[in-house]
């Protein structure tokens, strides 16, 4: 479904990403693994049109993203939540969640998903999203991509700034929709265990560059990204 060869990017003299492979099979999960500065969110901005790469190609569907703008790549069934939500904060959960299906108009049945997935949101459904906390604005932001119908969800960093158990809410919810759907996701985690739990397989990014790839067994085996995100050996 996404392919992503010798990747490039930066900004100004500022070089981020060097010769960066990925691919994202139908029905996949596939996680980015790195810390702070690793590269995560300027790949996933290339992906989703929002930045220009240097260098290299991305394709979807197999069809070249590198002239397409980022409403277009949206409409195409790619759907970014980055990592710092985007909401509107003086309009209220409903009227956000209804701007993700533009330009077409939302079906009840998409906004009755999002409310099963997520409970809480129908309780705050007349509520200014800047009111919300975080973690429920986390849950607004990953709600107005699914009402868009996305065939590839791309999610940066979905748990930054969420306490413990909410994090373990917003997977748990992810999961479902995993089961439910089948949805083919790309998520860009720091934490190790809980993305690992959920894909299939994943790649690790150390300055803009592939340091370890394999299946989610693989890399949670692997002494140097134990080391590295889990903090033993």
């Amino acid at each position: 479904m996404l392919e992503v060869r010798d990747l490039h990017a930066g900004y100004g003299e500022l070089a981020v990403l060097h010769g960066v492979d990925l691919s994202v099979g139908v029905g996949e999960v596939v996680a980015l693994i790195g810390a702070n500065g690793a590269g995560k969110t300027t790949l996933l901005r290339c992906v989703a049109g929002l930045h220009r790469p240097s260098a290299g190609a991305l394709t979807f569907d197999g069809a070249p993203l590198a002239a397409r703008s980022a409403a277009a790549i949206a409409r195409a069934g790619l759907r970014l939540v980055p990592s710092d939500r985007r909401l509107f904060p003086q309009l209220t959960v409903r009227e956000n969640l209804l701007l993700g299906a533009h330009p077409r108009r939302v079906a009840s049945a998409d906004l009755r998903r999002v409310t099963a997935l997520f409970p809480r949101l129908a309780e705050r459904w007349g509520q200014r999203a800047g009111t919300l906390s975080g973690g429920e604005q986390q849950m607004v932001a990953v709600g107005r991509a699914l009402v868009g119908r996305p065939r590839l969800l791309v999610l940066d960093e979905p748990t930054t700034g969420l306490a413990p158990p909410l994090a373990a809410e917003l997977y748990a919810a992810l999961a479902s929709l995993r089961t439910e759907t089948g949805i083919t996701v790309l998520v860009a985690e720091q934490q190790l265990p809980r993305v690992l739990a959920m894909a299939e397989r994943g790649i690790v990014l150390e300055r803009g560059r592939v340091r370890h790839r394999g299946s989610s067994t693989e890399l949670a085996d692997d002494p140097a990204v134990r080391r590295a995100y889990l903090g033993v050996g």
